[in-house]
């Protein structure tokens, strides 16, 4: 019983912090999982959001898309594509042992600027759950912009990671919009 508990500890800290975390045993380092798909990956804006990602000390674990959007933000918002990449530090939270920043960058392409300006004005319009689900950490823990008819959300599910979160919304903007 105490093997599968210690089992599952490594599991969970692994999914959460990217690192086994065990009774003060330095933590094993987790190489990152990168999906990559490759229309996504050839495109441009995504070319600098990587290398920006880079030159902050982030590294992309996880490239997903882009894909057609589900049912409900193509009807609500009228989104055509959606990607996402998933990204963490390099190097751990200042004062925080073996915690890493880990956020997710969600792209959102429309047919017209317009839409992704009304888009950005709901970023903060949770999907529909069902009843009795826990609500979403991460809805209020988001930023975003929007660039011609794409609608950048940079999001986490840390509200100690908002600081971290603000610089990158707005030096991943600075960098897109070059």
């Amino acid at each position: 019983m105490m093997k599968l508990a210690r089992f599952c500890l490594t599991i969970i800290s692994i999914a959460f912090y990217g690192c086994s975390v065990d009774n003060g045993v330095a933590p094993i380092a987790v190489p990152p999982v990168v999906s990559s798909s490759a229309q996504f990956a050839g495109r441009r804006d995504f070319q600098k959001i990587e290398r920006y990602l880079v030159n902050q000390n982030y590294e992309v674990q996880e490239v997903i898309g882009p894909d057609a959007a589900a049912a409900w933000p193509k009807q609500r918002f009228n989104v055509v594509f959606t990607s996402e990449v998933g990204f963490r530090s390099r190097h751990q939270v200042p004062s925080r042992e073996n915690t890493y920043y880990r956020f997710r960058l969600i792209v959102e392409e429309f047919d017209m600027s317009d839409e992704a300006s009304a888009r950005l004005d709901q970023l903060f319009v949770e999907p529909p759950r069902d009843p009795g689900s826990e609500p979403y950490k991460d809805f209020p823990l988001r930023r975003g912009f929007v660039i011609g008819k794409t609608v950048y959300t940079l999001t986490t599910d840390v509200n100690g990671f908002m600081p971290e979160l603000e610089k990158l919304v707005e030096g991943l903007e600075k960098e897109l919009k070059n």
